[in-house]
Formats: C-alpha cells, sequence, structure tokens
C-alpha cells in the first residue's frame, strides 16, 4: 500500500514538472508569422497569431505585448487592448502607445483618455521595474572583460615576452569574469528582460559574448528553449563563435543561422539548410527576415517592435 501511494505520487509530481515545462520555439516561430504579416499589412492576421503567444502557457515577452496592442489599435479592438493592458501592464510603455494616439483615429478621444487616466501611473513600473544588483554586477564584469582587449590588447603588442605576459593576464582576467557570471546566473538564472526587467530585453553583455565553451553553450540553449534567450541574439552569438573557430582555426562545432557578417550562403540547398536550422530555434526564413529587416529601417510608421542585426548585410 505504501509502495503504491509513493508511485502514484512520484507520478504526480513528473507528470506536473512536465505540465510546466513549455518550450518556447514555437513561440518564436509564431511570433515570426506575425511580424511578417505586418510587414504584409495583414494585420487581422498578425493579431490572430499574437493571441495565441501573449497568454498563457507563455509568459510572453514585451515586444510582442506591444506589437499585439498597435495591431489592435490598428483593427480597433477596444476589448482586446482593455484586456491585454489590465493582464500586463507591466510589459508595457503605455506612453510610447499614446503618443502615436494620431495615428489611430478610428479610436475615439474617450478611449484615449480613459487610458491615460487609468494606466498613467504605471509608467514607473516600465522603467524601474529592474534587478538592479544583478544588472549592477554584470555591468562590472563587462567592464572587468573589456580591460585586456583595450588597455593591454595582446595582439597591439610588439615585445614578444610583453605580449606573452598580457596574454596571460587576458587568460586569468577571463577565467575570473566566467566564474563570477556562473555565479550569478546560479544565483538569479539567465540574464533576461523576465530575471532582470524590460530595459535589459535586448542586451547582451559583453561577458556573456565572450563565452564559448560547451557548458556555457549548453545554458544558452537551455535559456533559449525556456524564452529567456530571444532566437536572434542565440543565433548571433552562435555566428561569434563561428567567426572565433574561423579566425582562431580551432576547431568548434557550431549550427550555421546564417547571421555571420562575413560568411554568406553560396547556393540555393545551402540556403535551405539553414533556413531549417533557422526554423528549428523560432527564426523567420532568410528572405523573411530581408523583409522584416527592410520594413522595420524604411516603412515601420506604427512603430512595431523588431530585432534587427544591423551589423548584417541583408
Amino acid at each position: 500500500m505504501k509502495k503504491t501511494i509513493l508511485f502514484i505520487c512520484c507520478s504526480l509530481f513528473v507528470c506536473g514538472t512536465y505540465s510546466q515545462t513549455v518550450n518556447y520555439i514555437r513561440y518564436f516561430q509564431t511570433k515570426c508569422s506575425a511580424e511578417i504579416s505586418i510587414c504584409r499589412a495583414n494585420y487581422d492576421t498578425a493579431l490572430s497569431y499574437y493571441k495565441t503567444i501573449v497568454g498563457p502557457p507563455y509568459s510572453p515577452l514585451s515586444k510582442e505585448v506591444h506589437n499585439a496592442l498597435l495591431c489592435a489599435l490598428i483593427l480597433a479592438d477596444t476589448v482586446y487592448i482593455q484586456d491585454t493592458l489590465s493582464r500586463y501592464i507591466r510589459q508595457i510603455n503605455v506612453y510610447e502607445i499614446i503618443k502615436r494616439r494620431d495615428m489611430f483615429p478610428s479610436i475615439d478621444n474617450s478611449f484615449w483618455d480613459e487610458l491615460i487616466k487609468q494606466y498613467g501611473s504605471q509608467k514607473s513600473a516600465y522603467c524601474y521595474d529592474i534587478n538592479t544588483e544583478y544588472l549592477t554586477k554584470l555591468d562590472s564584469l563587462n567592464l572587468i572583460d573589456q580591460i585586456p582587449r583595450h588597455k593591454k590588447n595582446p595582439f597591439r603588442i610588439k615585445n614578444p615576452e610583453k605580449r606573452e605576459q598580457a596574454m596571460r593576464e587576458w587568460k586569468i582576467t577571463d577565467s575570473i569574469v566566467a566564474l563570477e557570471l556562473d555565479k550569478l546566473i546560479a544565483k538569479w538564472g539567465y540574464p533576461s528582460e523576465r530575471v532582470i526587467g524590460l530595459k535589459y530585453s535586448m542586451k547582451s553583455p559583453i561577458s556573456i559574448w565572450h563565452r564559448v565553451d560547451s557548458n556555457f553553450r549548453k545554458i544558452e540553449y537551455e535559456a533559449l528553449l525556456s524564452g529567456d534567450l530571444n532566437p536572434e541574439l542565440y543565433a548571433q552569438k552562435q555566428a561569434y563563435i563561428q567567426e572565433v573557430s574561423i579566425k582562431s582555426k580551432i576547431d568548434i562545432d557550431v549550427i550555421d543561422y546564417g547571421e555571420s557578417s562575413f560568411i554568406f550562403p553560396s547556393d540555393s540547398n545551402e540556403i535551405n539548410r539553414i533556413d531549417d536550422n533557422r526554423n528549428n530555434i523560432g527564426l523567420s526564413s532568410i528572405e523573411e527576415t530581408k523583409e522584416i529587416h527592410n520594413y522595420a529601417v524604411t516603412n515601420n510608421k506604427y512603430g512595431f517592435k523588431f530585432y534587427i542585426n544591423f551589423f548584417h548585410k541583408w
């Protein structure tokens, strides 16, 4: 009898654990479909996509909430706007939307007045709801990380002995930064919008960027699956590792997502392979990414938010 009860309890625990695990790859894939719809002015289609990810089982990121609200404003779906704001107000800078009110003539002034009255005081939540301790420690690590790369860059030193000494100091500094970074992640989790706050949503600390060891790459992949690392930054980091591998002539196994600034696919088969890789982590295809990039820099009159790699020669 005791064994039976123990088995049932263990089964419930395991089932509960798996039921709480949400894979965000589908979230990111749906987000890409919504963004392509925005670029093609299919706002009703875009909003239908956003409605599937801005809500349970997902914990949506601020960018998707922002874009969903803009689509709803264009479509004058005030019911959805009020419902979404009531649930995700701490993830939105309402003033970013209110300042564009003239672009939505189908929305009555009374709606805007009520919006300001109801949510105007929430601006502080967006600006100051930040884990300042974590952010401060990360900034400190970034400064330490940069010391040997600027003040004592061994590649700029001609004297062999001094160059060797600078290289040793570089490695020691990297080891210290890596150790402290691991401690921070163990304490608070992977640095992300959810962990640190909204103003952190698109930062990728230099101290993280320079970590190319296999253990940290596993941490980053887990952060991708949990939604704490967006696929655009993840793919850009893989491109950085790819370039480090080529320049240093060190064989590092890395998947190509087409985000390198100097490595470009040469034929249709390679493009198809890369597009498959991109889809597997929730990225749009290369051609769709070009379309999103062009829209974001030339035709984004409503103020939609996109993750754009401006260093890539799209």
